[in-house]
């Protein structure tokens, strides 16, 4: 039972929580969730017998209930789940928050990859919170395996001084691979182990909290177990690891490190290695490698120190330099704004770029050899530009900031105004997202309509009546059910009051 939404920066909210039926499965994917209030939770899904559950490139921002939220609530019962890209950040409440809470029933397993969990805030009086938690459900569980690999948690707070993250591998192992946790402050310890682990290639930094990982234990619930550290790199070494009994088993490889990472400290991910970091290419390399992606989306296991011998680094983040673009420029024909701008040659693992306007994000442009955004205003007003390049998801230094007036537009008087201004569209060509304006002089029963180069019509993106003023639509390249459309041209008609008034061609990369 597939729900997928094509992401759209900055134009579209999806909430989506669900119940799940006997053998049912469910994927959701590409959706964006931000900026709301008074929720249980953002994502949620209570899977029955035999249940698979998949979110892929699923983010959480701005999440804030006054008593209990959480950002993803999943219960497993004889099957997996798996979440892959997901970030959850800036989820908080004034009683009880969990960014991330999995519990299972029969034989579960759990995956985490290349994800993020940052900046969210745990005010909980209630120590079974914490910014991660997963767990076997009680006694209904019989086997419970996890495994976290390429994720970063960092920047998280909390109010109690107890477990931030709790993991609890039942009759199986949890493992943790090539993660970073960093930055976090008010708990007793970054990560509570229950039962076994291995952890290989992580980072554990945060100097916000009196010890990095606890090692469980209970005679009442009668929990111990083995945890095995390899090629890690933990704040105060062996001593940054808490163990609360000597029945449970610690396993210190001479490998292990404590030395200062030297993060690079700004930006998007500011838990990336530095060209300085001693962590470059020292990792335990995989026995049997697949390709696969850091927690900002670029590729794992590079020769970060250019010895020629490509090295899985520690952490979250395969160090690569980021090159950043410049002499970022303006033209201005009326209402139209060009950007130009230059980028360095050979710039390893470059996807595209962001546009920034008025300091917020404002368009992405998912193609690496462009170097022009066109822009529009329909009104009088003074915009400001700078543009970063994308590298996954992690963003370079910005271009220098340009300011570009917009004035001398026509009144809003009816009987002055023309029935629509020059429908924009930006940018053209695109390849994820093409953003669509235009202005309507006075109310207006509005269709907006596309179709391929037979004639055929592909989508109505909007059919009915919009109020006059500045209207925005947005294309994500799919026809009206929902599938993707080749690469190629169409024809974007719009209708108003009935009347065909404006056609401008879209391509399609």
């Amino acid at each position: 039972m597939p729900i997928t939404s094509k992401r759209i920066h900055h134009y579209k909210l999806v909430y989506k929580m669900g119940y799940g039926h006997q053998s049912s499965n469910i994927h959701i994917a590409d959706v964006s969730i931000n900026n709301v209030n008074n929720i249980q939770f953002a994502v949620g899904y209570y899977g029955y017998e035999n249940t698979n559950q998949e979110l892929n490139n699923v983010k959480i921002s701005n999440v804030y209930s006054q008593w209990l939220t959480n950002g993803i609530t999943l219960h497993q019962k004889n099957g997996y789940a798996r979440l892959a890209n997901v970030e959850i950040s800036h989820v908080r409440a004034l009683v009880k928050s969990t960014p991330c809470m999995i519990t299972a029933m029969g034989s579960s397993e759990v995956s985490i990859s290349e994800s993020n969990f940052h900046d969210n805030t745990n005010s909980s009086t209630d120590l079974q919170y914490g910014i991660l938690y997963i767990s076997p459900f009680d006694s209904y569980c019989q086997r419970l395996r996890i495994d976290i690999a390429n994720s970063s948690f960092y920047n998280n707070q909390q109010s109690l001084s107890n477990f931030m993250g709790l993991v609890h591998a039942l009759n199986d192992t949890t493992f943790v691979r090539n993660c970073t946790f960093a930055g976090n402050s008010g708990g007793s310890s970054a990560l509570t182990v229950k039962g076994n682990a291995v952890f290989e290639n992580n980072i554990f930094w945060n100097p916000g909290l009196p010890k990095e990982v606890t090692a469980y234990y209970s005679s009442t619930e009668v929990i111990s177990g083995r945890l095995e550290f390899d090629h890690n790199c933990i704040r105060n070494g062996l001593s940054g690891i808490y163990n609360m009994s000597s029945l449970n088993e610690i396993v210190w490889h001479d490998n292990n490190l404590a030395l200062d990472p030297q993060f690079v400290g700004s930006g998007s991910h500011p838990y990336r290695l530095s060209a300085a970091s001693p962590l470059i290419d020292i990792g335990l390399q995989p026995a049997f490698y697949e390709p696969s992606y850091d927690a900002g989306g670029n590729e794992r296991v590079w020769d970060g120190d250019g010895d020629g011998s490509a090295v899985i680094d520690l952490g979250a983040y395969e160090y690569q330099p980021i090159a950043s673009p410049y002499n970022l420029s303006a033209e201005q024909w009326n209402q139209q704004i060009l950007l130009g701008w230059q980028m360095p040659d050979g710039a390893r693992s470059l996807t595209g770029f962001r546009i920034y306007r008025n300091n917020q994000a404002y368009a992405d442009i998912q193609d690496p050899g462009c170097r022009l955004f066109r822009d529009y205003s329909p009104v009088n007003d003074t915009l400001s530009y700078f543009v970063v390049a994308l590298f996954g998801e992690v963003e370079s230094e910005p271009t220098n900031s340009v300011t570009v007036i917009v004035s001398g537009v026509a009144n809003s008087d009816e009987t002055a105004v023309p029935a629509f201004s020059q429908v924009s569209i930006s940018p053209n060509p695109f390849s994820d997202l093409a953003v669509i304006s235009y202005e309507l002089g006075k109310d207006s029963v509005v269709e907006l309509k596309l179709y391929n180069l037979k004639g055929q019509l592909v989508r109505t993106l909007h059919q009915g009546s919009q109020s006059k003023g500045f209207q925005t639509l947005a294309w994500e390249g799919c026809d009206d059910s929902g599938r993707a459309v080749a690469s190629g041209i169409y024809i974007l008609q719009l209708y108003l009051d009935g009347k065909a008034v404006k056609r401008v061609k879209l391509v399609k990369c």
